[in-house]
């Protein structure tokens, strides 16, 4: 599986870095709370002016090295919670793009609590439509 691999793409002089752990779910897989990353800035700075006679296998080897071992970097499969991953990513994202998704979602939630609370069957039936 080597999508879930994580490890570093190179296309000539640009190197960057493929966590899969925090795209899984893209592919329809269970979506853990992802680790932390960090992409380096000085990889980043890197550009072709004055460099196209460099030879860039020798300069990125580190990276190339990771990349020929990426079948011993594949992330294990392991399963949490959904309710876990939800309340980290509600955490760590905006939930809401406007004001007035905002208040539907505030209201929307409001509403869950209070049919939640009640013995009314006609509020269960409308909350849940």
């Amino acid at each position: 599986m080597i999508w879930h691999a994580r490890v570093s793409l190179i296309c000539f002089y640009i190197v960057e870095w493929y966590f899969p752990d925090r795209v899984i779910r893209q592919f329809g897989d269970h979506q853990l709370i992802p680790d932390q990353c960090d992409t380096s800035k000085a990889l980043h700075r890197i550009d072709l002016r004055g460099k196209n006679m460099n030879n860039w296998r020798e300069i990125h080897r580190q990276y190339v090295e990771i990349w020929e071992d990426r079948l011993n970097n594949v992330m294990p499969l392991v399963w949490e919670s959904r309710k876990k991953y939800s309340k980290w990513y509600a955490s760590h994202s905006r939930q809401y793009i406007s004001h007035t998704g905002s208040m539907l979602g505030k209201m929307l939630k409001n509403f869950r609590k209070i049919k939640l609370q009640s013995d009314q069957p006609e509020l269960v039936s409308l909350a849940e439509e």
